[in-house]
């Protein structure tokens, strides 16, 4: 029986701060060179009458691209605070994060271009009514307007002080951690060890997600990036469109993920820790972070993706992302999947990828690795991926020299697999991007 589809190691430990911010290691070592020598992006005062100075940076950098510094200013009322920055270059909502700690801590990020994210972190000139705030997008999502509640009718003059870290641009993994109090509302087995949580965070953390980028997952004094998953099909979204409007509270939002359930780890066995959905007292969400950009993309014939398990989760964005646009220039996307699991039914999503296999650019390529009754397990293996891409036809419209790239996701070993069958395929370096862990 065939199983071919055809269709129409971060981790930090830190000590805790009270306001739930800090600054985090660098895990990367991207150079900041293209941007200015000095590197003085230094914060400025924003006067109170709505006519704020902006500050435009003195270089151009990201390939020559303009990555000046937003404008921001504010303005008020007798009850609120409106907090506005806008830049001059493209945006998109997804690009935006937005936090209040401890009432006073505005804590904004955007990205500028992938991985590199404009950082703006202000201490407001005292405390607000609560933590909660709201965003506005205006000028196609290059302006948002951040409002706050003010804790009288005072007119302020100044809204507070810049930090020291504020009006920077730098690599999203150098940019200081924000976290956010959470509450998982939802738990569901996928396969053994792996779970999609649903983890809920307040109206003081206005979020999304970019595709393929993570969030820091926060239990105590560790924590660990995990990407948020998207919902593929429509059937998805209502079911758990249901599940959001029975079980989040106003201005709250629900981000989801799968998880696989490490028993030695230091966090993941705290999230099952109770039945239910039950919650550890002190989980805490925040700090998106990443380098994938949809750009690289671009005239791409063939993309193959690779996920173990719940490695599948950084890439169910990429396929909702490349399944909501038609005109987006991949012509073919394939889905290599492989669990720990005895039958095909039993795969993570396995009839959303089946459903998804309907199209004529998707293929779904299923590995259920364990013994089944009667049948030996489907190996990875360099020659079982070669034997199964013999049997999928090329992209209408090219020829033999197809432009392809890969993407992989999932413990280290499997990825190294992943990356040795590309080599083997004849991949270019630069078209692999593996995420290891």
């Amino acid at each position: 029986m065939t199983h071919f589809q055809f269709g129409k190691k971060f981790q930090q430990k830190q000590k805790r701060s009270s306001s739930r911010f800090q600054r985090t290691l660098s895990i990367t070592n991207i150079s900041l060179s293209s941007f200015c020598s000095t590197n003085e992006h230094k914060g400025f005062e924003l006067p109170g009458k709505g006519s704020g100075k902006g500050s435009a940076c003195c270089c151009k950098g990201l390939g020559g691209d303009d990555v000046a510094l937003p404008q921001v200013s504010f303005d008020q009322d007798e009850s609120n605070l409106f907090y506005k920055i806008e830049f001059a270059s493209e945006m998109h909502h997804s690009w935006w994060s937005v936090g209040l700690n401890e009432k006073q801590f505005l804590i904004i990020k955007a990205v500028v271009h992938p991985p590199y994210v404009w950082f703006g972190h202000v201490r407001l000139k005292e405390p607000l009514v609560d933590e909660c705030i709201t965003t506005e997008f205006e000028n196609e999502c290059r302006k948002i307007i951040i409002t706050m509640t003010k804790s009288d009718d005072t007119r302020w003059r100044l809204i507070g002080a810049p930090q020291p870290e504020d009006n920077r641009i730098m690599p999203s993994t150098e940019v200081p951690l924000d976290f956010y109090p959470a509450t998982i509302i939802h738990k569901e087995k996928l396969i053994s060890g792996h779970y999609l949580i649903a983890i809920r965070t307040g109206c003081e953390y206005q979020f999304s997600v970019p595709v393929a980028w993570h969030m820091m997952i926060r239990i105590g004094d560790v924590y660990k990036p995990y990407s948020p998953i998207k919902f593929i099909t429509a059937q998805q979204e209502a079911y758990y469109k249901i599940l959001d409007n029975t079980k989040k509270r106003s201005s709250s939002t629900v981000t989801y993920f799968i998880i696989r359930i490490h028993p030695g780890g230091e966090i993941t066995p705290k999230l099952l820790v109770k039945s239910g959905a039950d919650s550890p007292t002190d989980l805490e969400l925040g700090s998106v972070l990443g380098r994938f950009d949809t750009d690289w993309l671009y005239q791409t014939d063939r993309l193959l993706i690779f996920a173990g398990g719940s490695g599948i989760a950084p890439w169910t964005s990429l396929i909702k992302f490349i399944k909501d646009r038609p005109t987006f220039q991949v012509k073919q996307v394939v889905l290599i999947l492989s669990c720990r699991v005895r039958n095909l039914e039993d795969m993570i999503w396995h009839p959303v990828w089946v459903t998804l296999s309907l199209l004529d650019w998707f293929f779904y390529v299923p590995y259920a690795t364990l013994t089944s009754d009667g049948e030996e397990p489907r190996r990875f293996t360099l020659e079982s991926i070669i034997e199964d891409l013999a049997q999928i036809p090329n992209p209408s419209g090219t020829g033999k020299n197809l432009k392809q790239r890969g993407v992989a996701s999932g413990p280290e070993g499997f990825t190294d697999s992943c990356h040795s069958a590309l080599k083997k395929l004849n991949f270019d370096e630069e078209d692999i991007l593996l995420f290891r862990g």
